[in-house]
C-alpha cells in the first residue's frame, strides 16, 4: 500500500518506523508472535508507544483501521511536505545562495506543490477540515 522507501521518508528516524517495522518482521513469521516477544525486540521508546496503542482490549473494524492508517499516512505526508517547504523557504532566503539554485529551489517547490495537489484529489477523504489537512494527528 505504501513503498518502503516513501514509509522510511515519513517517519525516519522516529519510534513509529521502529515499531512497525518489527511488526512487518513479526507478521511476515510463520508463527503467531506474543506481544511481550514482539516488546523485547524493541529500544525504550517505540516499546512505549507499543505498549500504550495496546492499552484496552477493544476490538476495532477493519474499516475503522482502514481509515486510521489512510490518515496517519496523510498527516505523515503533510507533516514532510511542511518540512520540506520549510526548507525550501529557508534557503531561498539565504543570501549566499546563488539565481541559479534559487530557480532549481523555487522548480522543486512547484513539484513539491504538484505532487501534494495530486495526492489530495486522489483521496480527498483524508483533507478533514476542509484546508487540505486533518486537524488533529493521529494516533
Amino acid at each position: 500500500r505504501v513503498p518502503k522507501d516513501e514509509f522510511d521518508s515519513l517517519v525516519s528516524d522516529s519510534p513509529f518506523a521502529e515499531l512497525v517495522t518489527v511488526l512487518i518482521d513479526a507478521a511476515a513469521e510463520a508463527r503467531s508472535v506474543d506481544f511481550e516477544e514482539l516488546a523485547e525486540r524493541l529500544p525504550g521508546e517505540s516499546r512505549a508507544l507499543l505498549r500504550s496503542l495496546a492499552i484496552g482490549d477493544a476490538s476495532v473494524e477493519a474499516s475503522t483501521a482502514e481509515r486510521t492508517v489512510d490518515d496517519t499516512l496523510h498527516w505523515l505526508r503533510e507533516q514532510r511536505y511542511k518540512r520540506e517547504q520549510n526548507e525550501i523557504t529557508r534557503r531561498l532566503r539565504d543570501p549566499r545562495v546563488s539565481e541559479e539554485e534559487k530557480l532549481q529551489l523555487l522548480g522543486e517547490r512547484n513539484r513539491l506543490l504538484k505532487e501534494r495537489q495530486q495526492s489530495l484529489r486522489s483521496n480527498p477523504e483524508a483533507t478533514a477540515g476542509g484546508r487540505g489537512g486533518s486537524r488533529v494527528a493521529p494516533v
